[in-house]
């Protein structure tokens, strides 16, 4: 159903005539349904934008991710438990703000993480951040390319009352992070 050029009049058939003049092979791919949904790319960004992340991924046939270099950030997740990895990046193509079970993989190994989408309500923060404490892990990462891969939203940003009030809730996100990560199916593609 692919279509471009003026009036959209362009389609398999401009292309494979432009392929016989210009020397090029043409193969036109037929549709791809999942649970009789056609998959497209307009749909996957649809759920990549509104959190389904899960969807995407079952869509894309892995998870989406997105790459950039770790940068310093306030280290307030240092100071209340959860040290972060705050992601500089040139993606555009971001889920909605947000908690989501991710996989973070760092010089070629895989970890276990929870990534944050969003400004920080808690700090009355309104500058969206992109920070991923990855589990049971404590390194110094700064300057390294990461690449964060989503696997499940966990739950909407919230403004908490406390740092203790938050802290309890990052850990409850862990815990959360901790269940999704070790039966998900779609890891198996990574």
């Amino acid at each position: 159903n692919y279509s471009f050029g003026k009036n959209r009049l362009g389609n398999p058939d401009v292309i494979k005539l432009l392929g016989t003049e210009l020397n090029f092979q043409v193969i036109v791919c037929p549709q791809i349904l999942i649970h009789d949904q056609i998959v497209s790319s307009s749909i996957i960004r649809e759920c990549i934008i509104s959190g389904n992340v899960s969807k995407a991924c079952e869509l894309l046939g892995r998870p989406y991710q997105i790459v950039g270099k770790v940068v310093h950030g306030e280290k307030r997740g240092r100071i209340i438990g959860f040290p972060t990895a705050n992601l500089q990046t040139d993606f555009s193509l971001l889920p909605k703000n947000g908690i989501y079970a991710t996989i973070s993989k760092i010089d070629n190994k895989y970890y276990h993480s929870v990534t944050h989408i969003g400004p920080r309500p808690t700090f009355q923060n309104n500058i969206p951040v992109i920070e991923t404490y990855v589990l049971d892990q404590n390194f110094d990462i700064y300057d390294q390319t990461m690449d964060v891969c989503f696997i499940q939203w966990i739950r909407d940003l919230e403004k908490f009352d406390s740092i203790e009030s938050l802290k309890q809730a990052i850990a409850s996100d862990v815990e959360r992070a901790r269940k999704i990560l070790s039966e998900e199916s779609c890891l198996a593609e990574l």
